[in-house]
C-alpha cells in the first residue's frame, strides 16, 4: 500500500483490529485511519481496543457497510438509513450504508477485508487519491478472480 507517515487511510473489515493496529503503526504521528465495520459490536469493541492502546487520536471507527448491502448486522429493521449521528454507533440508530462517506479523493490507500470486495470498488474510485493503492484480502481465489476482473 505504500503507507508512511501523516498518511489518511480507509479500511473495510475492521474486525479484531489487527490490520487496523499495523496501519495506524505506520502511519503515525499525525496520519488517519478510516477503519469501517458493519457490525455494531465490533465497532464498539474495536473503539475501545484503540482508546486503550493510545492510538484512539490516529483513528475513527464507522458503523458503515461500504458496498451499500441491505443485510447489515446490527442495523435492525431499516438498516439501509443513515443515521443523524454519524460515527457514534452508541447513539447511533441505523448503519450507514454504502461509500466512505469522506468525499472525492481523501484517502492515499484503501484496504478491503470483505466477502465480496468488488461492491466496494466504485466507492473506491471515488475516495482514493490518483495514484493511490488498493489492497485486498480475499483468501479464495474465486474472490481474488472477481475482483480484478
Amino acid at each position: 500500500l505504500n503507507l508512511r507517515p501523516n498518511c489518511v487511510v480507509c479500511e473495510s473489515g475492521t474486525g479484531s483490529g489487527s490490520m487496523s493496529h499495523s496501519i495506524l503503526r505506520t502511519i503515525a504521528p499525525r496520519g488517519k485511519l478510516h477503519t469501517y465495520e458493519f457490525n455494531k459490536t465490533r465497532v464498539l469493541q474495536a473503539r475501545d481496543d484503540f482508546r486503550k492502546n493510545g492510538v484512539g487520536h490516529l483513528v475513527d471507527v464507522h458503523w458503515r457497510d461500504v458496498c451499500g448491502k441491505e443485510d447489515a448486522i446490527g442495523g435492525g429493521s431499516g438498516a439501509n438509513l443513515v443515521s443523524a449521528t454519524p460515527n457514534d454507533p452508541e447513539n447511533q440508530a441505523r448503519i450507514e450504508k454504502g461509500g466512505f462517506g469522506l468525499g472525492p479523493a481523501k484517502a492515499h490507500a484503501i484496504f478491503l477485508d470483505l466477502p465480496e470486495p468488488w461492491l466496494a470498488v466504485p466507492h473506491v474510485a471515488h475516495t482514493i487519491v490518483p495514484g493511490g493503492r488498493l489492497g485486498s484480502y480475499s483468501p479464495c481465489i474465486e474472490q481474488s478472480q472477481k475482483l480484478i476482473a
